[in-house]
Parts: C-alpha cells; structure tokens; sequence
C-alpha cells in the first residue's frame, strides 16, 4: 500500500498507512489495488459511499470512471474525498461536466516547521513559552519526560486514554471507544508501524502522551496527543519536548486537521502553522 500512498508525496494523514491502519476499525476501511491505483472506500456518510481519491500511476481519470462505476454497481450515491489540488485539477480537465469541486477546509492538515515547534521563539509564540515556564515553575523537580516503551507503558497508557474520556464525556461514547482501539493498535503494532512516542510523569504519574509516525520522508505526523488539563501547561509541554527530542530529524510536523471544530481550530492556528495541505471533495454531477 505504501508504494502507492507515498506517489505524490502529498503532506495528508490520510495517505499514511499508520493512519489508515489504526483508524479501519472506526471507518470500516476497505482496499482495493487494481491496474495501478489504490482505491480505498470508508463507511458511507449520511447515505453517500466515500472513496478516497485514487493514488498510483496512471491515468486518473480512468480511475476515476472505476469509482463510479462501483458505485453504480452498488446503487448509491459518492463523493471522493482526500483530493489534491493536482489531482482536482486533472479531473476537471480530462472529464469537465462530471464533478463539482468543493474545498474541504475543515479537512486540511497543518504543517508546521519543527525548529518553530522546538524552539518557540519570537512574539509569536510568547503565550506558549509562558505555559511551558508555567509548568516548570508548578512542577519544577517533579517532572520527567520519557520515551515509550510499548511492552512497558501499554496498559497505563490505555487506562490514562479512559480517564481523559470520562474527564471529557461518555467513555463509552463511539468517538471515544474508536480512539481506544485505535491507540491500542498503535501500541501493539509499535515497531512496525514505525510509531514514535514520548510522555511526561510528574510525581511519577503520567499527565501526557503523544504517538507519532513518518509521514514523508520530510515529515512526522502527530496521530495523537492527550494530557491531563489538572495539569496546566502540560499540553504545550508535551508539544515542545516531543518536538525537540523526537521530532528534531523532520523538516517538518503534520498536526493534522481541525474537523471544523472552533477551539481545535484556534489551538492549531495559535501554533503558526507554516501553511495548510488543501484537500478537496469530487461530487459528482446530477
């Protein structure tokens, strides 16, 4: 799947395999490899079938016309979603009164430079320094960082990932149960995933974690990163150490994107993305 996926080299975390592989469970991912293309659908969405835009060698519009006759043979309607703009762009040549384009902001992923999120220096990132002083200042000997050891940290983690859903809601809520499973694939599964972990202890219990994995040969992408808000400033703590002793052989940090969702939306810009990996939705005509 890989040989595929990285064709474009294109900065989306839906075009990782680590992603695609602890995420299948919640979107129900089927494949398919079939005349040089990857072709990936995911659950239907409010009755629509959801393909991922086609990757590989060749002609994408052929690919296509496999979509939507797949989807013909199933007797519903489809979007193809995850598109590039190089790709919208080759679509709309080759076959310009099949799709309507919609760009999927809610969707882009942001990309950061690592030495910004290392370094935080400047104006820009005075809030977050403050946060970070903050944190020292509270748990100033009592804080440690360390890297995760899967056959060591599993069970902790897992039981730290069910008291942030009952801190936050439901645990049992669907979201929340598909983020279980999934972080627990990511442990299980660490070495060949390739998977990159750090957490902080502070009066040796852990108040956050973070799990990453390669991107492109440029880029990590941040798949997921919890802490404890008792403990203040620990999310920007976590975010730094991580960046400066994981992430430091990366030219760049993918946080992925914000859902739509307005707070998510403000911490990730408040970090001053380098810029955003634009996607776009492939509706077809009536």
């Amino acid at each position: 799947m890989e040989r595929y996926l990285s064709v474009e080299q294109a900065r989306f975390n839906e075009r990782m395999f680590t992603g695609l592989y602890i995420w299948s469970g919640h979107y129900d991912t089927k494949k398919c490899i079939q005349d040089g293309f990857l072709y990936l659908m995911a659950s239907p969405s409010y009755g629509t079938l959801t393909y991922y835009a086609p990757t590989g060698v060749g002609d994408v519009a052929e690919a296509m016309r496999v979509i939507d006759e797949d989807a013909r043979a199933r007797g519903q309607d489809y979007k193809v979603f995850i598109l590039s703009e190089a790709q919208k762009e080759r679509i709309k040549q080759a076959m310009p009164d099949r799709y309507d384009f919609v760009f999927d902001r809610d969707n882009a992923d942001y990309i950061y430079l690592a030495r910004d999120l290392i370094e935080l220096e400047g104006k820009r990132y005075h809030s977050k320094r403050n946060h970070i002083r903050k944190f020292d200042a509270l748990y100033d000997g009592r804080w440690e960082y360390r890297d995760i050891d899967p056959n060591r940290d599993t069970d902790e983690l897992l039981a730290f990932q069910r008291q942030w859903c009952i801190k936050k809601g439901d645990p049992n809520a669907e979201d929340y149960r598909f983020e279980h499973c999934a972080i627990r694939r990511a442990l299980v599964n660490y070495d060949a995933l390739a998977m990159r972990g750090g957490m902080i202890r502070v009066d040796d219990k852990l108040a956050a974690f973070t799990l990453a994995s390669p991107l492109t040969h440029d880029t990590i992408d941040i798949i997921i990163e919890k802490a404890d808000a008792d403990y203040e400033g620990a999310y920007a703590k976590i975010n730094q150490e991580f960046a400066a002793r994981r992430c430091a052989d990366f030219e760049y940090i993918c946080r992925e994107e914000d859902m739509g969702i307005e707070g998510l939306r403000r911490a990730k810009e408040s970090y001053k993305p380098a810029f955003l990996v634009d996607k776009y939705i492939a509706v077809p005509k009536k």
